[in-house]
């Protein structure tokens, strides 16, 4: 696997559209071992009690909380919250990730991004290549949700409006970094020629570049590793 992708995908199962229910969200976490999944566990603050009553005694899970202003923080030491992501106020507990915010409103406030990329609405070209070139000019770290299955820009049940990949995103933020052209491998559906660039990146720009992108959640967690394997970067 090439670096760029280490503990990339953040899994999502409860979320739309796979809205897995949770006994099976969990079961297909614990049996999945790819090192493009970062092991964390997407679920909602208010779901905690649920998962642990699934969890055995001696278990232990990695998970980030997701709420609206704020979540309450489990104490039971099986569920280790890594971070929380939230669409209105701050926690300052633990890493914050903050939807819907543009990264000069974040920085110097110790409070991380979140890129909706799809779901109900697909931003465009042009909005997600200014969140990325935004949080580059001001170091702000990010993550990324909604409609990243796929590695490459393209149509699958996206009617008109092509879905982004999340190759291309990875690819935005290190050009982001490097003075390159973000809009124009955002919008590339060029498979091959995204798999080289990625390829061919320097060690200190993944690292960089991983630095600023630090993951996304998927709902699907097959998907990104079967393109990963199909593209020859895993």
């Amino acid at each position: 696997m090439i670096p760029l992708l280490a503990g990339l995908v953040d899994d999502a199962g409860v979320f739309p559209p796979s809205w897995l229910p949770m006994d099976q969200a969990l079961a297909r976490h614990r049996a999945a071992s790819s090192p493009m999944l970062s092991g964390r566990f997407l679920c909602p603050g208010d779901r905690v009690g649920e998962l642990l009553a699934l969890l055995d005694d001696d278990e232990k899970i990695e998970v980030h909380l997701l709420g609206d202003a704020s979540v309450e923080l489990p104490t039971d030491p099986r569920v280790i919250v890594r971070g929380v992501e939230l669409r209105s106020g701050v926690m300052t507990q633990l890493p914050c990730y903050l939807e819907g915010v543009a990264p000069k409103e974040l920085a110097g406030h110790g409070v991380l991004g979140k890129l909706r990329c799809g779901g109900a609405r697909l931003p465009s070209v042009e909005e997600v290549g200014a969140y990325v070139t935004g949080a580059a000019r001001v170091s702000v770290p990010f993550k990324a949700t909604g409609g990243l299955h796929a590695a490459v820009r393209g149509w699958e049940s996206t009617g008109d409006v092509p879905h982004h990949g999340y190759l291309n995103l990875l690819l935005a933020v290190a050009r982001a970094l490097s003075a390159g052209d973000v809009a124009g491998v955002l919008a590339s559906t060029d498979a091959a020629a995204l798999a080289d660039e990625a390829r061919e990146l320097s060690a200190d720009l993944v690292t960089a570049t991983r630095w600023l992108f630090h993951s996304y959640g998927s709902c699907d967690t097959a998907r990104p590793i079967a393109d990963a394997q199909r593209l020859g970067l895993l």
